[in-house]
């Protein structure tokens, strides 16, 4: 999809000289919004003429006592795209409130115990069907210590399928304010806005040109759809977001397969499941003890009786 703005060089003469008498007269986002120009543009176009940014902190608008109880509980610009109003009034009746801005609650800090995890059955089927962060607080461990365990035994991260709804609103603000202010409009992460930015061809709102894309190596790119993206990016250690935004751009689906641990349960290591503990099977095999215990109970094979 293509943003279907007009320059402002191939507006008609009269539209052109009405345009330029409504030049700080009118924001910068309304101007461009009455001629179908980029905001981007016209803001650029009245600094070079050193005409100042339309005043408009008098805009009247009706504070009630549910928005002001509103007020710094999330982002300004949040409240302003819901109230459709200016982000300024949002931000000037909370600063003479006293308000200070919304910001993200500090992550917990871990209280749990550093010694070695015992991974229980539940645990380990809960690997790679939520973000580790999400996990964390379930099992009790850091995000970055479900990480390292989960790729340790060859589980890859959860991958939310269900992609970004765009609706026109979003596309039609793409690229009309900054990414991160963009992301915390409409909920969605910065990585996301950037991503949709760059497939869409928008130019950055800072700089007003399109975004290069991150480089990645001739051999990275034969491999695309030929592998997951998870396992290239740890190949050619390069970030994952870089390896999905080529294969998107050239239109390469992704690489589907079956899920499945880097440890070799061997014919003979499963006659042994059950009639030995675990553990016996561990210091022969260098399998973890959690994760034999996980693929015997998988297979519904209790544990060996106890003797004496």
């Amino acid at each position: 999809m293509k943003n279907n703005h007009l320059k402002i060089q191939d507006l008609p003469k009269k539209q052109f000289n009405k345009f330029i008498k409504l030049l700080g007269k009118l924001s910068d986002e309304d101007l461009a919004g009455k001629f179908n120009l980029s905001s981007r543009h016209v803001k650029r176009l009245r600094q070079s003429k050193s005409i100042k940014i339309f005043n408009d902190t008098k805009i009247e608008f009706v504070w009630s006592p549910s928005k002001i109880k509103l007020l710094g509980t999330t982002y300004d610009t949040n409240l302003a795209a819901k109230w459709r109003t200016k982000k300024h009034v949002i931000q000037n009746k909370r600063s003479q409130l006293g308000i200070k801005p919304y910001s993200l609650p500090p992550l917990a800090k871990f209280k749990g115990s550093y010694s070695p995890h015992h991974w229980t059955e539940h645990e380990l089927s809960l690997l790679g069907t939520m973000h580790d962060t999400e996990l964390a607080p379930i099992i009790g461990l850091s995000g970055c210590s479900i990480t390292a365990f989960r790729n340790s035994i060859g589980i890859e991260p959860f991958s939310e399928r269900a992609p970004i709804n765009w609706t026109d609103q979003m596309l039609r603000y793409l690229g009309e304010m900054p990414d991160i202010e963009f992301a915390e409009t409409f909920g969605i992460s910065e990585l996301s806005t950037s991503t949709k930015r760059i497939l869409m061809k928008i130019p950055s709102y800072g700089t007003g040109n399109l975004t290069r894309t991150p480089h990645l190596c001739d051999e990275a790119i034969q491999e695309l759809g030929n592998d997951t993206d998870f396992n290239i990016s740890k190949k050619y250690k390069r970030a994952r977001y870089i390896i999905r935004l080529h294969r998107q751009l050239r239109g390469i689906p992704i690489f589907e397969r079956t899920r499945k641990s880097k440890y070799n349960f061997t014919a003979s290591i499963i006659k042994k499941l059950g009639k030995i503990p675990d553990s016996d099977i561990s210091r022969s095999t260098d399998i973890p003890p959690q994760i034999i215990g996980y693929h015997r109970r998988k297979m519904g094979i209790p544990l060996p009786a106890k003797t004496g």
